[in-house]
């Protein structure tokens, strides 16, 4: 399996920020393994997501986030019939400018915050 370098060229450097809507289906071809210097986080509005890397594998439903580390190879399909989620990647180095440093040991974890599932939904809107 071939694992691809993800680079991201921001339109504002001032925002270094991408936020899409993405849709896997079961049918699709398989997502490239692909890494970036960058934190990404998907915030699952349907279906089920599997998302995985460095050995593990985690499962995300409607209302979960998932962050993904810095550095970490990983790859995203659908679990079952499809799934639908907005993506985030955030420049590293803007978020170390904010204080928020991003490191690169964990690979992932699935959020289940209120909080931050009312921060995407006002994003959405």
């Amino acid at each position: 399996m071939t694992t691809l370098y993800e680079k991201h060229n921001y339109l504002d450097p001032d925002f270094p920020i991408f936020f899409h809507h993405d849709f896997r289906s079961c049918h699709d071809l398989p997502f490239s393994t692909h890494w970036h210097e960058h934190i990404e986080l998907l915030y699952i509005t349907d279906g089920l997501c599997t998302v995985c890397g460095n050995g593990i594998t985690l499962k995300a439903a409607p209302g979960d986030v998932v962050m993904i580390s810095p550095n970490c190879t990983h790859d995203i399909h659908a679990a079952k019939d499809s799934c639908s989620y907005y993506c985030t990647t955030a420049d590293k180095g803007f978020c170390d400018s904010f204080g928020v440093p991003m490191c690169s040991g964990q690979f992932a974890m699935v959020i289940h915050d209120a909080p931050v599932t009312e921060c995407y939904e006002a994003i959405i809107r």
